[in-house]
């Protein structure tokens, strides 16, 4: 991150109170950036841990209102646009024409009141689940996006597909420059760990936490890679300072675990003698979840920092300490 570039400028994050979105209005605070947040849902608790008293201009509302959206990307240099709806698979799977529709309608009325407004620069986090199921480990950029999706995320998939699309044709016709993020497990102190929309790592942290069994679907040999939240962040900005055009570039972690790996290591952290339930009639997902971080490290140089096991000893202890608070 290059602090100079972001001094005096502004800049929109919607989606503020959420995991990503809070850590970068964090660091563009930092940096001397003047930061509007919009949200929906007001506050949260990472926003409260981050940002509660900070020199913000935070909104409220419903980003898929045309005069809100409006409103709020009006006189902005820079949009970061994390306000989202997002889940984990179960509740993709069951939900695919509610992730299409919602995500869809609330990227595509952004965009448009983004480009409206002149904004110069348009952050766009997308997803590795724009790939087709079939694409091969580790996946670059070049790979197909117009096949089948992985098909328990194929709502939301279609939706990134979409707006991707809609970007190019924007740029196209204002000029302005954009960036497509094409992310892969994030994950840290805010993420979400509710029983119904939280992803892996959510689940396991908030069962093992609760002195229940963690669930691992398949046999556990599934391999993935994770991204901390502050390394996710870091390469954000670089790749916005950078301004590569409407082309999507990857961001990912690139070291492999095994599922059943990933829940050892996080019972070790937690000390407690559990052990997994193992469901064989449950979605896996993919056997192998890779991206290829080739673009962005030569384009930015960018390198994660921080390893699986410091990452998710700190988001652990995190979300000990807000059940805490909440007992209290």
């Amino acid at each position: 991150m290059r602090a100079p570039f972001w001094r005096d400028k502004t800049v929109l994050v919607t989606g503020g109170t959420g995991m990503i979105g809070a850590h970068v209005a964090k660091r563009l605070l930092e940096a001397g950036a003047r930061v509007t947040v919009a949200t929906r849902t007001g506050r949260s608790a990472i926003w409260d841990d981050l940002l509660a008293h900070a020199p913000i201009d935070r909104r409220q509302g419903d980003l898929r209102d045309a005069a809100f959206a409006r409103a709020c990307t009006a006189g902005q240099e820079v949009v970061f646009h994390f306000a989202s709806r997002i889940a984990g698979l179960a509740y993709n799977q069951c939900h695919a024409g509610e992730m299409m529709t919602y995500n869809a309608i609330l990227d595509l009325q952004v965009l448009d009141a983004a480009a409206s407004n002149g904004v110069g620069s348009f952050f766009y986090p997308s997803g590795a689940l724009v790939y087709d199921e079939a694409a091969v480990a580790p996946v670059g950029e070049r790979a197909s996006t117009s096949g089948a999706p992985l098909w328990a995320c194929r709502g939301a998939a279609w939706a990134k597909r979409a707006v991707e699309t809609a970007i190019g044709f924007m740029t196209e016709q204002v000029g302005m420059s954009a960036v497509i993020a094409r992310f892969a497990n994030i994950y840290g102190p805010g993420d979400d760990f509710g029983t119904e929309r939280a992803h892996l790592l959510g689940n396991l942290i908030r069962c093992i936490v609760h002195d229940e069994r963690p669930e691992i679907w398949g046999d556990g040999t599934q391999l993935r890679s994770f991204l901390y939240v502050d390394d996710a962040v870091e390469a954000a900005l670089r790749v916005v300072e950078c301004a590569p055009g409407s082309h999507p570039i990857n961001i990912g972690g690139q070291t492999e675990y095994a599922v059943r790996d990933i829940v050892s290591m996080l019972l070790d952290i937690s000390g407690k003698p559990l052990h997994p339930l193992f469901h064989s009639d449950r979605p896996v997902g993919l056997k192998r979840k890779l991206l290829d971080n080739t673009k962005l490290r030569d384009l930015t140089a960018f390198e994660e920092s921080t390893s699986l096991r410091t990452g998710l000893e700190t988001t652990y202890h995190w979300y000990v300490s807000q059940c805490r608070r909440t007992v209290r």
